[in-house]
């Protein structure tokens, strides 16, 4: 079942694995086209 929270989880563990791979934050939320502000939240 999909739902609002589903999407955010995915993300926030993209962003997650990608920093633990030594990508820095700013650069994984330019390439997802995310608001890094609004990825901080």
């Amino acid at each position: 079942m999909s739902g609002p929270g589903t999407a955010k989880t995915v993300l926030l563990e993209l962003i997650d694995d990608a920093t633990a791979a030594g990508w820095t934050h700013s650069r994984v939320c330019m390439v997802l086209g995310l608001d890094r502000r609004r990825a901080w939240r």
